[in-house]
């Protein structure tokens, strides 16, 4: 695969700000759009609690319903939910085929959605610990994957804003793996499996990164690769810091998403889907020789 340069430039730092990515416009459509899956997510929500069900008995029950987690200690407050795209057509046809274009365009080939989600860090919200996206994406095929977080309200450092690594890629420790993509080796630091930090790398590892807090506007996007070391601290504010995540693929390593969220509906409470995350799962289960 011949890449452009501006790909290997993208890799080499792991991310790349895109500000003003939606017009006025257009955030303005994405509000309406998360507006009605927020409705949506917040009854999915109520139906569980008033029929006493668990979120792992109601997915295998509704396979392709939208997918909802509660914050941990309010469980009809939505924390985060996603399969977007296929529970909003419309969704696909703006937004995500807006940004596939952009990365088509950034990497000179073709791009498929792999997963797509919106976190609603509500005021109080806690903190993202520090992650790796890879830790849970090894097992299903592609060895690198682009997100685009997509702003819906302004990031900041009071509302817990995403944190990167600047020195990931020169960090020298014995405290990692090194995966082989088109991009060369790059680091999976070693990390907590299974319990309530599942997913966290280690203590040791995060204390010698040195980390950029990245603040946007509504409307902004900020493209990482899933190796890039992320963070976020708790929203301080009073109003709600809210943030699609569009992961994608490229074309040439197949089309995952139906089968991730297939094995999600069918495994909802395996800790290779509740990494680093305030929610109330993440301390349910044990990993199970399942990357986290």
């Amino acid at each position: 695969m011949n890449s452009t340069a501006a790909a290997q430039a993208f890799a080499r730092r792991g991310y790349r700000a895109l500000p003003g990515f939606l017009d006025a416009g257009e955030t303005q459509l994405l509000a309406a759009q998360y507006g009605h899956l927020h409705a949506h997510a917040a009854g999915i929500l109520l139906r569980m609690r008033t029929a006493s069900t668990e979120a792992a008995d109601f997915y295998r029950a509704h396979p392709g319903e939208l997918i909802v987690v509660p914050e941990r200690d309010q469980p009809l407050e939505v924390c985060r939910f996603e399969r977007i795209a296929q529970c909003l057509p419309a969704f696909r046809e703006t937004q995500v085929e807006k940004i596939r274009r952009r990365l088509q365009d950034l990497f000179g080939e073709e791009f498929f959605l792999f997963k797509d989600k919106c976190n609603l860090k509500s005021p109080g919200g806690g903190a993202f610990p520090a992650h790796q996206d890879i830790a849970a994406y090894d097992s299903f095929g592609p060895p690198y994957h682009v997100t685009a977080a997509v702003a819906l309200d302004a990031s900041t450092l009071e509302n817990g804003c995403m944190e990167v690594a600047e020195n990931y890629l020169a960090l020298q420790s014995d405290q990692r793996e090194l995966n082989a993509t088109d991009y060369g080796a790059l680091p999976l630091f070693h990390h907590e499996n299974g319990g309530p930090r599942n997913g966290d790398i280690l203590d040791a590892v995060q204390d010698r990164l040195d980390w950029r807090p990245i603040e946007m506007a509504a409307g902004d996007v900020l493209l990482f690769d899933s190796y890039l070391p992320h963070r976020s601290a708790p929203n301080r504010s009073g109003q709600p810091r809210r943030v699609f995540f569009l992961t994608f693929n490229p074309a040439r390593y197949g089309d995952h998403y139906a089968a991730y969220y297939r094995r999600k509906s069918e495994d909802f409470g395996n800790p290779m889907f509740h990494v680093s995350t305030p929610t109330r799962h993440e301390a349910l289960h044990q990993a199970a020789g399942e990357p986290s």
